[in-house]
């Protein structure tokens, strides 16, 4: 409490805290690092940007600096990365070295250098190391190497330098010097990264620490920074946590948003006061609630899960780019959309958003996990918090992906009135266009260019079989009359033609079941070819006319898939049915538009085995999935507001039943008290009685709570107040309503519930319905019915 009364308390948005700072909160890292540099092992913390690097490298320093041992820190982006040539590089490290042992002023470094050019740069930075830096210090030597994911930019290979700090650990199995020096990498990268050269050993020795989110339990010192801004501080760090995840930098960011929001809403409540106009009987809400009374303000801060996500929506996500200072989720956003590879990683990050990926360490996953939007969870790649599920949603990464690779050349074919074939694709761009269109939703031009495209390779193909064969002239055989079959002909012809009717009259039955049936239906053969569908495939999947026509597996099942909201997930499914070709399956597909089908999948076979195909069912099943989801939304969001209403109103009632008890018991001692005047006992009577009717109310409006919550989630009827209206206020004076609406004005309940007890019996509805409305703090609803009586009054 005292860091907050003197000011010196504050969280750190960006940058690295200091040493002392009150907000620091020490992980499992901070103790894993600081044991392993003791043992002697080389050490590198590699994670996405703004996860607490550079703090936990600060300190780390200092804890090693007070138990005696020498520490230098070299920040690789002071060094630079652009038009810098290979020796200025390792001079720069060198003389950050110095500096950070204080030995700058100490070695004449440039002379010594330049003395020795006759070896490579590498040698020499070694013998700096061994002949210059080792020697003047004392105790074991840290070095902190801070930004290593820099030399990545660097327009020269730097392995050397990752190929000396092996070569400083493998030394001291010869030279015990090297036992004193220690390494330490820092950065957002991977140790694979750092040798670019595949032919040599890669930097596979040392201990990787891991950054960890934080938990409600190392975030305690967080919760200081909370006191006196908020009621509940560890229910609001609680919450606030459950939107970052733990992610240090947002957390942090959250926790100083609501503490100097709720530090700077005193002055704005006592300026509420003198914002009431008595005249127009209007009066000014709280910018953030629409409640007037101030008491009711503090209450609803008291529950942290509606507050925390306001302060999240409107500080945060809302208009995102606008208000990320420092830049945290535009960070995020660059590395992703700016990566060689951000296709890839987004359609990667689009699975994980969609159903999760099992980790398997691809280098698209490491590139993905530093990123830093998504971490690892019990051996699955899931979305790193709750604001990051919405800043970076499924829509969002649609739109990047939605860039045509074949952009220009379909804009030429429309422009040549698509007349002109050199434009069209052909070979591997047109793989590569069908594997594209496989997972976006695509248009009406977008399939005609590339059903023309796979027209035309058929048609060359074609052509170029034809070019290449001979013509060939077929003679009758010897002995045969060409213009008079024999008997055996014409009886192998009649039996043709029953055979071709018997099938034509079958197949006529079977199309026409196909027709009547209110599935649709897809036929393919054992080759994965179409042999059949109904109108009503063609209706739910919205097949157009051409498509159809083309005839093509390739381009229909592109079509199909690009509807579809987890592609790649569906042609897996797909992929496996044909891999198994005698297993049933019957399975939901969603699509990218809401819509989900009922998808039923049977084999194909002969009554000896043969397989002939699979058959595919599907049925809509979009408006029962509908009707169910909101079901369960209205369920869960009834549920969660009766709760949140019985706990408010448990926790008033509490709060106003302590000082009633006490007043009543109090008022009953000084009852019995002979020395009291006949004017004492009155009063005395009055307080008594005043405060049992008030606690007896008290206890009646949480009854009524408890029997509304357990009728409505147990699905049974209870006796609700109807709604107030104005014709049932024009049967009271319009005195009592004129005073009603200055109660409700003021926001006085105990006013209200004043004029309750003079409502006639007769009347009961309105006094119920007041009173529905005072326990759900609603005075404005009273202003809105009375203002109109009154202007005609």
């Amino acid at each position: 409490m005292s860091n907050i009364q003197n000011g010196s308390y504050e969280y750190q948005v960006g940058g690295s805290l200091k040493t002392d700072a009150p907000s620091y909160v020490e992980r499992q890292a901070d103790r894993d690092l600081y044991e392993v540099l003791l043992r002697g092992e080389l050490c590198y913390v590699f994670s996405a940007r703004q996860m607490g690097k550079s703090s936990l490298r600060l300190r780390t320093k200092r804890q090693l600096e007070e138990i005696g041992m020498s520490c230098a820190s070299i920040d690789m982006t002071r060094i630079g990365s652009r038009n810098i040539t290979p020796e200025q590089w390792y001079v720069g490290i060198a003389v950050d070295l110095l500096r950070g042992l204080d030995l700058l002023g100490d070695v004449d470094f440039m002379p010594w250098w330049n003395a020795r050019q006759h070896l490579s740069f590498i040698q020499r930075f070694s013998e700096f190391l061994e002949t210059i830096v080792l020697p003047r210090t004392s105790g074991n030597l840290y070095i902190f190497v801070d930004e290593v994911d820099s030399v990545l930019s660097l327009n020269f290979a730097v392995d050397d330098f990752f190929v000396l700090i092996r070569y400083c650990y493998n030394q001291r199995a010869e030279n015990p010097l090297y036992n004193r020096l220690n390494w330490v990498l820092f950065g957002v990268a991977t140790p694979s990264d750092l040798i670019r050269d595949r032919s040599r050993t890669p930097l596979n020795i040392g201990r990787s620490i891991t950054l960890t989110e934080f938990s409600l339990t190392e975030a305690q010192p967080l919760a200081i920074g909370l006191e006196g801004k908020v009621s509940n501080p560890q229910a609001a760090l609680k919450e606030i946590l459950a939107w970052t995840g733990g992610q240090p930098f947002l957390t942090q960011k959250l926790c100083r948003i609501v503490a100097e929001d709720r530090a700077s809403i005193g002055s704005e409540l006592r300026q509420l006061s003198q914002d009431v106009d008595l005249q127009s009987r209007d009066c000014s809400l709280d910018y953030k609630l629409p409640i007037v009374n101030q008491h009711l303000i503090d209450l609803y801060y008291q529950l942290p899960v509606q507050a925390i996500e306001k302060f999240v929506r409107s500080c945060i996500i809302d208009h995102w780019e606008a208000q990320d200072d420092p830049e945290h989720l535009k960070t995020i956003r660059d590395r992703l959309l700016h990566h060689p590879r951000s296709a890839v990683l987004l359609e990667l990050y689009l699975t994980v958003l969609q159903r999760g990926v099992r980790c398997d360490d691809t280098s698209e996953q490491l590139d993905l996990l530093l990123s830093g939007l998504v971490v690892r969870h019990q051996g699955q790649l899931q979305v790193f918090n709750r604001i990051y599920g919405e800043v970076f949603s499924s829509a969002w990464v649609e739109k990047q992906l939605a860039v045509c690779p074949y952009g220009v050349a379909l804009n030429a074919w429309i422009a040549s009135d698509r007349h002109n074939e050199a434009c069209l694709l052909q070979g591997r761009a047109l793989d590569e266009a069908q594997h594209w269109a496989a997972t976006h939703s695509l248009g009406e031009l977008d399939y005609q260019f590339l059903i023309a495209s796979q027209a035309l390779e058929r048609r060359q193909f074609r052509e170029s079989l034809a070019a290449g064969q001979d013509t060939a002239t077929r003679h009758p055989a010897q002995g045969q009359d060409e213009g008079n079959p024999s008997p055996l002909d014409n009886q192998i012809l009649r039996n043709l033609q029953q055979t071709e009717a018997i099938l034509s009259r079958q197949n006529a039955i079977l199309k026409a079941q196909q027709e009547a049936a209110i599935d649709g239906i897809l036929l393919v053969d054992e080759h994965r070819r179409v042999v059949s569908h109904n109108q009503r495939f063609r209706q739910l999947w919205r097949i157009p006319a051409e498509l159809i026509d083309a005839n093509s597996s390739e381009v229909l099942l592109s079509f199909v898939v690009a509807q579809m909201a987890d592609p790649k997930a569906f042609l897996a499914r797909v992929e496996y049915l044909y891999q198994h070709p005698t297993e049933i399956s019957r399975d939901e597909i969603w699509f990218r538009d809401g819509r989900v089908f009922d998808r039923y999948s049977s084999p194909v076979r002969s009554e000896s085995g043969t397989d002939y195909g699979r058959i595919w069912f599907f049925r809509d099943i979009t408006e029962a999935k509908r009707e169910e989801t909101v079901r369960k939304e209205a369920e869960q969001r009834l549920e969660t507001a009766l709760r949140v209403k019985t706990e408010f109103i448990a926790n008033m009632s509490h709060e106003l039943r302590t000082p009633l008890n006490a007043i009543q018991g109090f008022s009953q001692r000084l009852l019995r008290d002979p020395a009291l005047t006949a004017s004492q006992q009155e009063s005395l009577t009055i307080i008594h009685d005043s405060a049992r009717h008030l606690s007896a109310l008290v206890n009646h409006i949480l009854d009524q709570a408890r029997r509304e919550e357990q009728a409505t989630l147990q699905g049974t009827a209870c006796d609700l107040p109807e709604q107030l209206t104005a014709e049932m206020l024009t049967l009271m004076p319009l005195e009592w309503v004129r005073q009603l609406h200055q109660a409700a004005l003021y926001t006085d309940e105990q006013q209200i519930l004043t004029l309750l007890e003079q409502i006639p019996r007769s009347h009961g509805s309105i006094a119920s319905a007041l009173t529905d409305i005072v326990n759900n703090f609603r005075c404005d609803r009273i202003l809105n019915l009375t203002q109109p009586l009154l202007q005609g009054g």
